[in-house]
């Protein structure tokens, strides 16, 4: 959860604030943000598509029940998903 931000003193000195110290003041919160979330994902792996791929086949192929249909069904979900992700990426890019 977030900590405050945002407290007593503070709120009274922003009711003042002109445009230039208001918009200092929200860089520094969203720059805040930004770091917080890097801080977050640092631990996070992150995985190309084919490495996911590749993964996921070692995990099916180890666990029992899984055969082709069910397999077939997973690729087509897999598919689905990064399609999904592509397209949003090639839209926030340009």
């Amino acid at each position: 959860m977030a900590k405050n931000v945002i407290n007593r003193t503070i709120y009274k000195e922003i009711k003042h604030y002109n445009k230039q110290q208001m918009e200092k003041f929200l860089q520094n919160i969203y720059f805040e943000g930004i770091k917080e979330v890097y801080r977050q994902l640092s631990g996070l792996k992150l995985f190309r598509e084919d490495e996911f791929r590749e993964l996921l086949e070692i995990g099916i192929e180890k666990e029992k029940g899984i055969g082709v249909k069910t397999k077939q069904k997973i690729d087509k979900i897999v598919n689905k998903i990064f399609e999904t992700l592509k397209s949003d990426v090639e839209i926030k890019n340009e």
